[in-house]
């Protein structure tokens, strides 16, 4: 074997890819056909890309960059769709978001919550388009209560109890209480003396 090492040629510089690669074009549903399964990209349609299948994902490049990366789907003609690669389609139109089945499978993976409608995500999108400027902060008449500082406002429980409304919270307000009435005594028979 020592003989052997001093006709060998160096290792590669670079690592070898261990991927199928075809070059698909992006469809007019945003998706890009790969072996026989249509996979999202944002990119608009009739764009040329490189698709690169692995073992467990596929990804989409163009012009050198990935721009999309889905796990890969083992059925036949299945669609994988990344909501989040429709979002200037629905900056268009928000109406389109109740019955995309982007949504639909990302409702269907816990990835969008139900308690998330499509008024909601417009709502959002309408925001980005038209981003309001922040405003001062409000100025007080006595200067001393414009210096109080209070905590800043979380609503991290709020979204933990709309998220998972099935849990219980240790809020001690939400626990029933006891009566605080006398215990229910019959009332008084004839027979019974004054």
């Amino acid at each position: 074997m020592a003989i052997e090492r001093e006709h060998l040629r160096p290792l590669a510089e670079e690592g070898f890819d261990l991927a199928a690669v075809s070059f698909p074009k992006v469809n007019s549903s945003g998706t890009v056909n790969v072996l026989t399964n249509f996979y999202s990209a944002p990119l608009p349609p009739g764009t040329p890309v490189a698709a690169k299948t692995y073992a467990a994902y596929v990804e989409i490049w163009q012009e050198g960059r990935c721009v999309a990366r889905h796990e890969r789907c083992f059925g036949r003609q299945q669609k994988v769709l990344n909501l989040e690669h429709y979002l200037d389609a629905l900056a268009k139109k928000p109406g389109a978001l109740a019955g995309s089945m982007a949504l639909e499978q990302w409702r269907a993976q816990g990835r969008w919550p139900a308690a998330f409608g499509a008024d909601y995500v417009a709502n959002i999108l309408r925001q980005q388009q038209c981003p309001r400027r922040p405003q001062p902060p409000l100025r007080l008449r006595d200067p001393l209560l414009n210096e109080l500082a209070t905590d800043p406002l979380s609503l991290l429980e709020y979204d933990a109890f709309i998220l998972h409304p099935e849990k219980e919270t240790d809020d001690p307000s939400r626990t029933e209480t006891e009566s605080t009435e006398s215990i229910h005594h019959e009332p008084p028979t004839r027979d019974d003396p004054d």
